[in-house]
């Protein structure tokens, strides 16, 4: 069974592979990913070439996307504290990770795509002592290619909404073989440890170990340092005000038509609204977005007079966490674009 769910992963991506060739020559989002597959392999090669690895414990720590970013972070400030010798490189896959380089890494890149010949050409010898995955990603040929090479794998932090228990219960037998190849999986929580053991009834291997999403949180609270127009915008002479957070389009659609009935029923509220991505493109569709219910909003970065808008478009990163602690009421969307984003930081 264990061939046979490999031959069908590999079979699969092999069938998709050209058409994702072909698309990415017509569509920007397509051709920016194959880019930065492009980038992360190169510069894991070059620092497996060239990097001073000898006699160091070697931690690669992975993230989907921003929200297991998060997560990664936490790990990596851990292993940092008790580690000081080690070395630990990270690796996103989504496009949201919008970064090249992360100080407190060794390396950073985009994990390059999980195709049958990726691992042996791109690895060689390079063995790292533990390989650790976020949440949910799981790639079966690199979880392969370190297991054969000694490599402990692990996913932290792990989740799984019971939908997707549901399906792959469909698929039990051909999904059980990559989740065998780990080490340990460590849950986020009690109920998630079951959903686990329903894949993988091992309860030596499936453990309740928490969210290290929340000791990202926490950093960021006691570590993030305001100025400038931030420091005003959370100041207690702003007033009271409300978020709208993480938002796509869809959650445009759904909470615009109601705004203007809010900020009249609140005449003392300001709105602050963060975007989950924040690229030229997202804020000129919320600013029209807007208007077509009268309103009309000014970018964080363009303020001169923070006290006479009501509606402010935070265009830079690093503020929302600190936000939040001044908020009234907090919305965090994610949920009718795919799945809601990280409610904990609110909480």
């Amino acid at each position: 069974m264990k061939f046979t769910a490999f031959f069908l992963y590999n079979a699969v991506l092999l069938l998709l592979l050209p058409l994702y060739r072909l698309l990415a020559l017509f569509h920007p989002e397509l051709r920016k990913f194959q880019k930065t597959r492009e980038s992360g392999w190169r510069k894991l090669r070059e620092f497996i070439s060239t990097a001073d690895l000898c006699g160091k414990r070697i931690f690669w720590l992975h993230a989907s996307s921003a929200g297991e970013f998060d997560q990664a972070l936490g790990l990596l400030r851990e292993i940092r504290r008790r580690e000081k010798k080690s070395i630990v490189i990270v690796s996103v896959f989504s496009l949201s990770v919008k970064r090249d380089d992360h100080p407190e890494a060794d390396l950073f890149f985009h994990m390059p795509l999980d195709l049958p010949w990726t691992w042996g050409r791109l690895l060689g010898d390079f063995r790292p002592d533990f390989f650790i995955t976020m949440t949910w990603d799981v790639f079966p040929n690199l979880l392969r290619k370190l297991k054969s090479a000694g490599s402990a794998c692990f996913l932290c932090s792990a989740a799984l909404s019971p939908e997707s228990i549901r399906f792959r219960k469909i698929f039990l037998e051909l999904s059980r073989p990559a989740y065998e190849l780990f080490s340990g999986i460590g849950c986020a929580d009690e109920e998630n440890r079951k959903l686990f053991l329903r894949i993988l009834p091992r309860h030596d291997l499936v453990k309740n170990t928490g969210d290290s999403r929340f000791d990202t949180i926490f950093y960021k609270i006691k570590e993030t340092k305001l100025t400038g127009d931030a420091a005003r915008l959370l100041s207690r002479k702003f007033g009271p005000f409300f978020i709208l957070a993480s938002t796509y389009s869809a959650c445009d659609s759904e909470i615009f038509p109601h705004l203007p009935g809010m900020l009249a029923r609140n005449p003392a509220w300001k709105l602050l609204l963060f975007p989950h991505h924040v690229d030229s493109s997202r804020l000129q569709e919320i600013r029209e977005g807007l208007k077509k219910f009268g309103l009309s909003c000014e970018n964080l970065s363009d303020l001169k007079n923070i006290s006479r808008n009501r509606i402010i478009l935070v265009d830079r990163l690093g503020i929302l966490a600190l936000a939040y602690q001044r908020a009234e009421l907090c919305y965090v969307g994610g949920a009718f674009h795919h799945r809601v984003h990280n409610t904990a930081e609110g909480a």
